[in-house]
């Protein structure tokens, strides 16, 4: 029921009833029943198949349409790019607005909706009508849109399975994600974006624990300086300069920041082609290193080190703490601190440092570029590269939500090569 201004505005519509045969009152006016209904732009229908909602958007992007075939005509000499975004910023982000509501279309209307998107490519392309949907979706770099659904779905209830599982439908969700795809026959919402997550391989990274802060931490307000003293390379040079100059200028910078007294650290983690992952330090002739849990990004690797390094120096009580590492994102996400991504090795990498400070010690991030020749840095990268092949893992924790995503696109953009590949090898 959708409420209105006024009695008399208010409407009903009854989902998964047969008509009603009697008359509904509220406040003794009788309300209108209706068979479809928009509430927040969406339309919805008594048995939520959504077809009028489908029909309604492409209605709405017939007008975007024209205006992106007329960008494409040779006078204005827009390029493929120019027309690519402009269909995802004004056309596609109709569909990615209610792409959670759609995992459950029915075939022949997620055949009517993918109509959409194949109308825009053939204008983006020029190419001729009978050019086949997998060469088009190929060519344009874009997967069909029952694919991209499939991804919102899965984005969206990451989201919100991490930032809030202590909502009902975040439980409800994780429950269902913990079935087999059989064992999810009714077709519901939950039940069919739990298929869909199911369908991508997606389940068993959205049903880990939510992404927590490391214990103790208090989150600063945004006035508090950072705990540590962040030196990246405005000056450097580019890696196309002579490497002889390149090493010469890091080894200057290391001799400039050491002083008696100092520990200096060399930082750096490793990804292998398996998933494997480990990171490791490198501390005078102290070389220590973990592997860490598969399915970690390089950058959380990185970061890891860095957390290992300030508990090293946490440890032993030192007074300045310098951190040589070759990855500059960790420096840029350490500036920009934010609780929704990394959260726990941030916020570790953070309460370590200020505890180190509050010592009365000073801390020092330092970036390097990597495989150059600088030796603590070799050292550091080779013990990362062999913790990748240790036993046991000594350093468990999450992959990042970022990592996820970026791991569900790259499975969307597999299924799309696969879908072409089908189309090829059976002659279509």
């Amino acid at each position: 029921m959708a409420p209105g201004k006024h009695l008399e505005n208010t409407k009903c519509l009854p989902f998964g009833l047969r008509p009603l045969d009697f008359p509904l009152l509220l406040g003794g006016h009788q309300l209108t029943l209706v068979t479809t209904h928009q509430y927040l732009g969406v339309w919805f229908d008594q048995g939520l198949t959504f077809a009028s909602h489908v029909r309604y958007l492409r209605e709405r992007a017939s007008t975007r349409l024209a205006a992106l075939w007329y960008l494409s005509k040779r006078s204005l000499g827009a390029l493929f790019s120019v027309l690519r975004t402009f269909y995802i910023h004004s056309i596609r982000s109709l569909v990615d607005y209610e792409a959670i509501c759609m995992t459950g279309l029915s075939l022949p209307i997620s055949k009517s909706l993918e109509v959409l998107q194949n109308n825009a490519i053939r204008i983006m392309l020029g190419a001729p009508p009978w050019t086949h949907l997998v060469n088009l979706h190929l060519e344009s770099g874009l997967p069909s849109l029952t694919h991209r659904i499939a991804l919102r779905a899965a984005t969206i209830t990451l989201q919100l399975v991490q930032r809030r599982p202590d909502l009902p439908i975040s439980t409800l969700l994780k429950r269902l994600l913990g079935h087999p795809p059989e064992a999810l026959p009714q077709r519901d919402w939950a039940r069919t974006t739990a298929a869909t997550i199911h369908n991508l391989g997606a389940a068993p990274s959205l049903c880990q624990d939510p992404d927590s802060p490391f214990p103790g931490f208090e989150d600063p307000p945004p006035w508090t300086p950072l705990p540590f003293h962040i030196l990246s390379p405005s000056e450097a040079k580019p890696r196309a300069s002579i490497p002889a100059m390149i090493l010469q200028e890091g080894l200057s910078r290391v001799a400039a920041l050491d002083s008696p007294g100092s520990a200096t650290y060399f930082t750096d983690g490793s990804v292998s082609p398996d998933g494997s992952a480990g990171s490791a330090f490198v501390v005078g002739n102290l070389v220590e290193s973990w592997r860490l849990s598969p399915g970690v990004s390089a950058f959380q690797a990185e970061r890891a080190a860095i957390l290992g390094a300030l508990c090293h120096a946490h440890h032993h009580h030192h007074r300045r703490v310098i951190i040589h590492t070759d990855c500059l994102s960790s420096f840029q996400r350490l500036c920009s601190f934010s609780l929704h991504d990394n959260v726990f090795l941030l916020t570790a990498i953070y309460t370590v440092a200020t505890l180190l400070v509050q010592r009365g010690a000073t801390i020092i991030l330092h970036w390097l570029p990597g495989h150059i020749g600088i030796t603590g840095n070799e050292r550091a990268d080779d013990a990362a590269h062999a913790a990748c092949s240790h036993p046991e893992i000594t350093f468990p924790f999450l992959p990042s939500p970022s990592y996820i995503l970026g791991a569900l696109k790259a499975t969307i953009g597999r299924l799309s090569r696969e879908e072409h590949q089908l189309c090829i090898s059976g002659g279509l």
